[in-house]
C-alpha cells in the first residue's frame, strides 16, 4: 500500500478500484455517456471519492470531468437511494467500499458505518 500525496492521487486510485470491479475502463467512466453501465460506477466512485478526501465539491467534479458540483451531489444522493432500496445495489456499494478502505489502508468504524460515509449533502461528515 503506497502512501497517498495528494487529493488526486486518492481520486485516480478510487476510480482505478472501481472501474475494474464493474469491468469498465477509467476513460469509460470519466467518458460523458450516461448509460447505466457507466454512470452508477461513475457515481459509487465520486462519493467514495468525497468521503475519502477533503476536496471541494466543484474540485472532484472536475476531476471526474464534469463542469459543476451539482453532479457530485446528485451522486451522492442516487448512491444513498440505490444502497438503502436495492439489495444488488448495497453489495456493490459494500464491495467498492471495501476495496477502497483496503487499498487506502484507511478501513475503520466511520468507513463501515454507512451513515458516515453518506452523510446527507450539506452536513458534515462524522469523524472520530
Amino acid at each position: 500500500m503506497t502512501p497517498y500525496r495528494n487529493n488526486q492521487e486518492i481520486v485516480s486510485t478510487i476510480q482505478r478500484l472501481i472501474a475494474e470491479q464493474f469491468g469498465i475502463s477509467v476513460e469509460e467512466m470519466l467518458c460523458g455517456r450516461r448509460t447505466e453501465r457507466l454512470a452508477w460506477p461513475r457515481q459509487i466512485a465520486m462519493v467514495l471519492a468525497w468521503s475519502h478526501t477533503h476536496a471541494a465539491l466543484e474540485s472532484l467534479a472536475t476531476m471526474f470531468g464534469k463542469k459543476c458540483h451539482s453532479t457530485v451531489i446528485n451522486a451522492i444522493e442516487v448512491v444513498r437511494e440505490r444502497r438503502n432500496t436495492n439489495l444488488r445495489d448495497q453489495r456493490a456499494v459494500c464491495e467498492a467500499e471495501r476495496r477502497v478502505a483496503k487499498e487506502l489502508a484507511v478501513f475503520s468504524d466511520d468507513i463501515v458505518n454507512k451513515s458516515n460515509v453518506f452523510p446527507s449533502p450539506g452536513q458534515p461528515k462524522v469523524r472520530e
